[in-house]
Parts: C-alpha cells; structure tokens; sequence
C-alpha cells in the first residue's frame, strides 16, 4: 500500500521519489510449452535461484549488496482473455513484517495445467477482476508485484535494485472475440426476421 502512495506521489508530482537504482534481475516465467521452466537475465546473475517441477515454479531471490528493506510485492491473478477464468498464479513468500535484518524473497508461479494441479482457484472467475489478462506473448507484470530493494526508510527510500518478473503463457484462442452480451441479444432478435424476409422471398420467386 505504502509503495503504491509512493509510485502515485511520483506520478502526480513528476519529480523523484528517489534516485535512479542499479540494473536489477529479469525472471522470466514461460508457460508457452508442455514443460515449465524459469530463466534470469542477466545469465551471470548470482542473486536468484530455483526451477520448475510440473506446473510450479519456485525462485528464490537474495537481497542486493547494499539493501537494507524492501517493498513486500503482491500477489498476481492471470486470467484466460476468454473465459476471464484465473489461469496462473503468482505470489511471494520467505519474509516476515517484522524482520529483523533483511530476508530473501520467494517467488511462486503456479500454472493452470493439465492435469490441474492448482489449487489456488484456477479455471475460477476472479473474484474482482483478474490482475493481468494474458496474450501469448511475454508481459511484465505490474509495479506492485516488482521486488524493491532499498536503503533508508519506506517514506524517503534510496532504491538500490528492482528486480522484475515476466510471464509467457499461452493464450492461443487470443484471435476468438466472443460476442458482448448486448450484440449477442440484437443477433438473436434478429433470427426471426431474417428468416420471415428469406420465406417471404422464397414465395416471392415462386
């Protein structure tokens, strides 16, 4: 919440709330194919861990040199763009409100998969809206769900690293546009007199 003020104040003032940080870690998530699988950039990165076993991936991201707190990150919904169904999940664990010295962070994606294993409400309409609707391609998920490593306080801090996660998953019925309620409602009145104009020139040839 407090991070969220923080972007707003920059967005509405449009000046810096804090100085410009060092290049952080990609983790990317790829969902695209039968098998699950994580990447980091840069490759050389020593900061962030971990793998894919079925339909869960698990990452383990360690503080950079200098950073002192962080912004907790919220969880993600990722819907299907047809059904609005949740389809992934992502969402962090590992730290504690009241650390005492700085912990690491652990991302969790769970994938919708097949056979389900998800048990977190996927193939469910989101409750309020899924956060991120997919598309097939690789999407960077929201400011709010970015790992913000800092120094100093959470009102004044001085950013040492944001590290940004990505997602690719598979949205192959991205070009099927189900009709809107109201369309859908005028085609169906429609039917009848459509099929009254065909009769009526069926007899008309006669």
């Amino acid at each position: 919440m407090l991070m969220g003020l923080i972007l707003l104040g920059l967005v509405l003032t449009g000046t810096p709330v804090w100085a410009a940080p060092v290049p952080g870690i990609a983790i990317t998530f790829n969902d695209l194919t039968e098998t699950l699988s994580v990447t980091f950039s840069p490759s050389d990165q020593t900061r962030a861990s971990g793998g894919c076993s079925q339909e869960t991936c698990t990452v383990v991201v360690n503080p950079p040199v200098g950073a002192t707190d962080f912004f907790i990150p919220s969880a993600i919904s990722i819907g299907d763009p047809i059904t609005r169904g949740l389809s992934d999940f992502i969402f962090f664990s590992g730290f504690t409100l009241d650390q005492t010295e700085i912990s690491s962070i652990t991302v969790h994606f769970i994938s919708d998969g097949d056979p389900e294993p998800c048990n977190n409400g996927c193939g469910q309409l989101c409750g309020n809206g899924c956060d991120v609707l997919e598309n097939g391609g690789i999407q960077q998920l929201p400011s709010f769900s970015s790992l913000i490593w800092f120094t100093g306080s959470p009102s004044n801090p001085n950013i040492v690293a944001i590290d940004t996660i990505f997602f690719a998953s598979d949205a192959s019925d991205i070009d099927f546009v189900a009709p809107e309620p109201p369309s859908l409602l005028l085609f169906l009145l429609g039917l009848p007199v459509m099929a009254a104009l065909a009769l009526r020139r069926g007899w008309a040839s006669r």
